[in-house]
């Protein structure tokens, strides 16, 4: 189910991005070949594990995980392509807020403390030390943004999560908040 897999690719892309931090190397400096064992050391991994090793039971289920895994690597190769040239990098991933206060709404009935996970915070650094804040949310199927959805408060999901983000973040500048499909061309 879509869940399912939605759940184990942003485990595999956190399980990456972790794995580059481990090793002190920033999204734009791995190569084709360092993206290609980490996803198959964090897949390997996750595959014992996730839902209760789904992805290991039969012939169909591990072909479906080889896919994922693909489509996970062609992803980890675009978002470092997306951070060549820039000053940007990956701050955090499977960023978790609420709870504490973070986002907290007043209305009438009382207050709401809106929770959530933001799958990607990255950070640039301008030369003048303005520090810029985006938040990426990874998505598997085919959501499309729609600012009328936004405007009607159908979709908010984005806003939210830089709303949120800018608490976490102090003395940051929104930069935007971006959908990125997860899927092979």
């Amino acid at each position: 189910d879509s869940r399912m897999t939605g759940s184990y690719v942003h485990e595999l892309l956190d399980g990456i991005n972790r794995a580059l931090k481990a090793d002190h190397m920033r999204w734009d400096e791995a190569s084709d070949e360092k993206l290609h064992e980490l996803t198959q050391n964090c897949a390997k991994r996750l595959r014992e594990t996730h839902n209760s090793g789904y992805f290991k039971t039969d012939k169909r289920a591990q072909r479906i995980g080889r896919r994922l895994d693909e489509e996970v690597e062609y992803t980890a190769k675009a978002i470092r392509d997306h951070f060549k040239g820039s000053h940007a990098y990956v701050d955090k991933s499977e960023l978790k807020f609420g709870g504490n206060g973070e986002l907290t709404i007043d209305t009438d009935a009382g207050s709401i403390d809106i929770r959530g996970v933001v799958d990607r915070v990255d950070i640039a650094v301008a030369e003048d030390g303005t520090r810029f804040l985006r938040i990426v949310d990874y998505k598997s199927g085919d959501k499309k943004y729609r600012l009328s959805e936004v405007f009607y408060g159908i979709s908010i999901q984005l806003i939210v999560y830089l709303m949120a983000a800018m608490r976490i973040y102090e003395g940051c500048i929104p930069a935007g908040g971006f959908y990125f499909h997860i899927d092979m061309p």
